[in-house]
């Protein structure tokens, strides 16, 4: 009957290698879900903290035009643009 039985596919053996070497299943998904959930974790941070930064900067960019003596559409104008660079190079 032992003659009889199939050898495992080299896949199956290589899995079980793999497994049996991290302690099993329960060794597998320590080692694999503590460093993946860091990785996460991290990544969730980094996003926050660049979504946060790039908000202060456009509260930033609206305070001034806000605060400005010209009004908006004046940026927008590209006669004015060219009147600006126009007196800088005069100055």
């Amino acid at each position: 009957l032992e003659h009889q039985r199939p050898e495992p596919a080299p896949a199956l053996r290589w899995a079980d290698n793999v497994l049996g070497s991290l302690g099993g299943w329960s060794g597998l998904s320590l080692r694999l879900l503590l460093p993946v959930a860091l990785l996460v974790a991290g990544l969730v941070t980094l996003y926050s903290w660049q979504q946060n930064r790039q908000i202060a900067e456009l509260e930033e960019i609206d305070t001034l035009l806000l605060t400005d003596e010209l009004p908006i559409d004046a940026y927008l104008d590209h006669g004015f643009q060219d009147w600006l660079k126009k007196r800088a190079a005069e100055q």
